[in-house]
C-alpha cells in the first residue's frame, strides 16, 4: 500500500511575487524518504544560487525561490518509474490552509516556507481526516513513523530520521518551528439589540 503525502513549497517565485505550489507524492511519503528528498533538493538549489552569483560576479547570493525548489524536488524524485513527486496545484499567493487541498487519505504533509526557512511536518499516519485537520493539530515528530515498523527496524529508522533533520537544519532551516496555524472561523453574529435612549 502506498504512503501518500503532499509537499507544500511557499515563498517568492522566480519573479519575486508570492507563490505556493502543492506537490503530490503517491508512494514513499514517509519521513525517511521525503526528508532525504527535500535535503538533496534544497542543497542543490542553494548550490545553484551560489554558482549563479559567482557566474555573474554578484555580491549577494539570491535566495532559493519556489519554482527552483519545486523543479529540484521533482528532479531528485524522478527515477526509472517516473516522477516520484508531481505538481498538483499552483497558486500566485502566500500559503493558507486551503492550499492543502481536500484529499482524505494523506498520511504525511510537509510544508516548506522559504521566507522563514522552516520545514513543518504534519500528519503521522492515516486518519481519514482532511489535511486541514492535520495542520490544526500541529507539527509531529517525524520519528513517530518508526513506531509503525517492526521492532528490529525502529532504532535504525529513528537514527536515520534524526540525521536527516540535522542535515536540513545544517542548510539553515528550522524543523517544526514557527508553523502556520489555520485562521479561526468567524463567530456567528447574534441579533443586534436595540439601544434604548432616554428622551427629555
Amino acid at each position: 500500500m502506498s504512503t501518500r503525502s503532499i509537499i507544500i513549497i511557499t515563498g517568492n517565485g522566480k519573479y519575486n511575487g508570492p507563490e505556493t505550489t502543492r506537490l503530490y507524492k503517491h508512494s514513499d511519503g514517509y519521513p525517511t524518504d521525503v526528508l532525504n528528498l527535500i535535503q538533496r533538493a534544497m542543497a542543490k538549489s542553494q548550490g545553484q544560487c551560489v554558482d549563479d552569483a559567482a557566474r555573474f560576479k554578484e555580491r549577494e547570493i539570491k535566495p532559493v525561490n519556489v519554482d527552483q525548489l519545486v523543479g529540484n524536488i521533482i528532479g531528485e524524485s524522478t527515477s526509472i518509474y517516473g516522477q516520484g513527486a508531481r505538481v498538483e496545484a499552483e497558486f500566485p499567493e502566500e500559503f493558507t490552509a486551503k492550499h492543502l487541498g481536500n484529499q482524505g487519505d494523506l498520511e504525511w504533509i510537509y510544508i516548506i516556507q522559504l521566507e522563514t526557512k522552516t520545514l513543518g511536518i504534519f500528519g503521522g499516519g492515516y486518519t481519514g481526516k482532511t489535511p486541514q485537520t492535520a495542520l490544526k493539530n500541529g507539527p509531529v515528530n517525524p520519528e513517530k513513523y518508526a513506531l509503525n515498523l517492526y521492532p528490529e527496524y525502529q532504532a535504525g529508522t529513528i537514527e536515520e530520521t534524526r540525521k536527516l533533520v540535522q542535515s536540513i537544519q545544517g542548510l539553515g532551516f528550522s524543523v517544526n518551528a514557527n508553523q502556520p496555524k489555520p485562521k479561526p472561523k468567524p463567530k456567528p453574529r447574534g441579533k443586534r439589540e436595540k439601544i434604548k435612549t432616554k428622551t427629555a
